[in-house]
C-alpha cells in the first residue's frame, strides 16, 4: 500500500513554515531544526518553545501558547529521521524525505522549458521556493548521508547560479551518496553549464535524461518544444566531453514505441557512451490524465518490440533497465533486465498479485494506475523459487 506522504493539523496560532527532522525525544540536540512527535501524551516539565513544531494526537488544551503545538488524527506514517515541512498557517505537513526508504527525491522547482505530453509533474509558472526547502533538507541530511538521493523538478537547471549552488551543496554535504538527477539536458547545449557542473567534481552524480525518440520531429512532438532534440543530444555530447555521466530513458507510450527499434540503433551509434537506457512505463498521473487517448498502449502489445530493443542495445554493450513495468506484461527473456523502480510510496499491488509466484521481486503498479493497466495483468506461477527460473540470463545486465 502507498505511504502516507501529507497530513493535515490544526495549530492554535499560525506560523511561517518550517523544516525539521522527526524525533520523538524531547533531548534532540538541534530543538530549533527538530519537529516531536509527541504521541499519547506531551511530555510535561520541560519547555518545548525550542522545537521547530510540535506534533501531537492528543488535545491541546494547557499547553503553552509559545509552543507551536498541533493536533493530528494519526502520525503512524513518521519515523525518527524524517525529514517535513511544517505549514504552521494550513496545519499541512509534508513528508519530504523518509530516513527507512531509498527512493528519496528532492523537488527543486516547478518550472520547465519543455511541456511534455506524459508529464506526470505539469510545469507551474514560479518556484515557491523549492530550491531553499531542498538545500535546508541537504543540511539535515549532512550528518547521516543516505546511500542515494534524487533531484527533480521541473527542470532543475533551470535555477541558473542556484543549480550549481545545489550542486556545490550536494558536493560538500553528500559526496558520498549517489545522486540522480533528472533533467531534460536541453540547457547543458550550453558548453559553459556542463563546463560549471563539471567543476563542481561530485563524484557520484549522474543525469537521467529523456529522448522521446530518433528524429526531431517526434522528439519535439512529445516534449511539445521546438528544438528540444538538437539542444538534448548537445547536451548528451557535452556532458560527456567534461565525464559527467548520463543516461537514456525512453517512456513508453503511443508516440514513442513505434519508433524503438529506430531509437534503440540511434542510442548506439550516437550515443554509445550513455550509461544505461531505461525504458520506462507511463505513470497515470499529471498530463497523462488529459492525454490518455493520445498515449495509451497497452504494455503486452509493444512487449516484442520492446525486448527487441532491449536485445539490440545490451547485444552491443550498453547497459539496460526496465522500469515501471510488472513481470506479466514483459517476454520472459528481459525479467532479467526489470527493476523493482517504482517508489514505495507510489508502488502498490493488485488483487492478483496476491496469488502471483514472483510478486515480491516485481516492479508492481503506481497507484494512480489502478483503475487503468494492461489486459494481460495475471498472477505469474513458477512452481519453485524464483531464483531457478530462467529470468533472460542469456540477456542478462552488464556488469
Amino acid at each position: 500500500m502507498a505511504t502516507v506522504m501529507t497530513a493535515f493539523g490544526e495549530f492554535r496560532s499560525p506560523f511561517p513554515a518550517v523544516v525539521g527532522r522527526i524525533s520523538h525525544s524531547v533531548t534532540a540536540s538541534a530543538p530549533e531544526d527538530t519537529i516531536l512527535i509527541a504521541r499519547g501524551q506531551v511530555p510535561s516539565g520541560c519547555d518545548l518553545s525550542p522545537f521547530g513544531a510540535i506534533l501531537t494526537d492528543q488535545n491541546l488544551d494547557g499547553l503553552p501558547g509559545r509552543w507551536k503545538a498541533g493536533h493530528y488524527k494519526s502520525l503512524d506514517h513518521l519515523a525518527d529521521g524524517d525529514i517535513v515541512l511544517v505549514d504552521g498557517a494550513s496545519g499541512r505537513t509534508r513528508t519530504l524525505y523518509r530516513a527507512g526508504s531509498l527512493h528519496n527525491t528532492l523537488f527543486v522547482t516547478g518550472r520547465c522549458n519543455s511541456n511534455c505530453l506524459m508529464c506526470s509533474q505539469p510545469p507551474e509558472s514560479t518556484d515557491d521556493g523549492q530550491i531553499q526547502v531542498a538545500m535546508k533538507v541537504l543540511s539535515l541530511l549532512k550528518s547521516a548521508a543516505p546511500a542515494r538521493l534524487g533531484i527533480s523538478g521541473g527542470e532543475p537547471t533551470l535555477l541558473g547560479a542556484g543549480f550549481i549552488e545545489l550542486l556545490s551543496a550536494l558536493a560538500a554535504d553528500l559526496p558520498t551518496t549517489t545522486i540522480t538527477c533528472l533533467s531534460n539536458g536541453r540547457n547543458f547545449a550550453d558548453p559553459a553549464l556542463a563546463k560549471a557542473a563539471a567543476s563542481v567534481a561530485h563524484p557520484n552524480i549522474r543525469f537521467s535524461i529523456p529522448v522521446h525518440a530518433d528524429v526531431p520531429d517526434v522528439h519535439d512532438y512529445i516534449a511539445q518544444a521546438r528544438g528540444a532534440f538538437r539542444e538534448t543530444i548537445a547536451g548528451f555530447y557535452n556532458l560527456e566531453e567534461h565525464g559527467i555521466p548520463a543516461e537514456v530513458r525512453v517512456v513508453l507510450h503511443r508516440q514513442s514505441v513505434p519508433r524503438l527499434p529506430h531509437l534503440s540503433e540511434f542510442v548506439w551509434r550516437k550515443l554509445p557512451f550513455a550509461r544505461q537506457v531505461a525504458f520506462m512505463g507511463l505513470e497515470n498521473m499529471g498530463y497523462v490524465k488529459k492525454n490518455w487517448k493520445e498515449l495509451w498502449i497497452d504494455p503486452i502489445d509493444y512487449a516484442d518490440i520492446l525486448a527487441n530493443a532491449v536485445d539490440h542495445l545490451h547485444r552491443r554493450g550498453i547497459p539496460v533497465s526496465i522500469y515501471n513495468l510488472p513481470y506479466c506484461v514483459l517476454r520472459q527473456d528481459v525479467w532479467g533486465f526489470a527493476r523493482q523502480s517504482i517508489s514505495d510510496h507510489k508502488q502498490t499491488l493488485i488483487e492478483e498479485c496476491s496469488r502471483c509466484d514472483v510478486a515480491d521481486h516485481c516492479a508492481g503498479f503506481f497507484t494512480s494506475s489502478l483503475e487503468r493497466h494492461s489486459r494481460a495483468i495475471r498472477p505469474i506461477r513458477i512452481g519453485g523459487s524464483f531464483e531457478g527460473v530462467d529470468r533472460g540470463l542469456a540477456l542478462s545486465p552488464v556488469a
